[in-house]
């Protein structure tokens, strides 16, 4: 098994004060102010979101710099089948600044902010917004779509939660342990 040291933020599970407002255009949209905020001040890096509960985790993608051993694919598909404190993985997505590549053709891309939310019924909401190359958001360059609406399932993102099912990967993490555990004196 596999061992990785991520940093992991909690946040309290945003909910509408509207009843009849959908949960996914609200997680969704807290999530797209915190990424517009991130970009901002220049901190928008790539992270995972596993919603489970009253909870929102925040999990960096590349701790180290590196991907995570399972590569982001198989990291998130695996989060999809992550308990914390009894409680299991309800949504899964990502955010975060990341590269839009067209095609393996592609070696620049264009950088992205954005927020992709994922749900096990394979229900999904996306939000994109397109930067220059300052890393700066373009005028009118945001864009949300839905499966609810009807719309086409962006590439390269989401069906984490069948991956998972096909394979049986399973991240699981926990509190950091220190670094060193006192030994207790020897009694002779």
């Amino acid at each position: 098994m596999a061992s990785l040291r991520i940093r992991v933020q909690h946040a309290p599970r945003p909910r509408s004060d509207d009843p009849d407002a959908a949960d996914d255009e609200h997680l969704g949209s807290w999530l797209s102010s915190l990424v517009r905020d991130a970009v901002e001040k220049g901190k928008a890096g790539p992270v995972a979101v596993v919603v489970r509960g009253e909870h929102v985790d925040l999990v960096a993608l590349h701790p180290d710099g590196r991907p995570p051993p399972l590569g982001v694919h198989g990291f998130l598909s695996g989060l999809t089948a992550s308990t914390r404190d009894g409680d299991r993985a309800e949504i899964v997505g990502v955010v975060g600044r990341f590269v839009a590549r067209r095609g393996p053709g592609d070696r620049t891309g264009s950088p992205v902010a954005l927020v992709f939310l994922e749900w096990p019924d394979c229900r999904w909401w996306f939000w994109r917004m397109v930067l220059d190359a300052e890393g700066r958001p373009l005028v009118d360059g945001e864009q949300v779509t839905s499966a609810a609406a009807g719309d086409p399932m962006p590439a390269g993102l989401g069906r984490w939660w069948s991956t998972q099912r096909r394979t049986g990967a399973v991240v699981s993490f926990g509190e950091r342990l220190p670094d060193e555990i006192p030994v207790a004196p020897h009694v002779h």
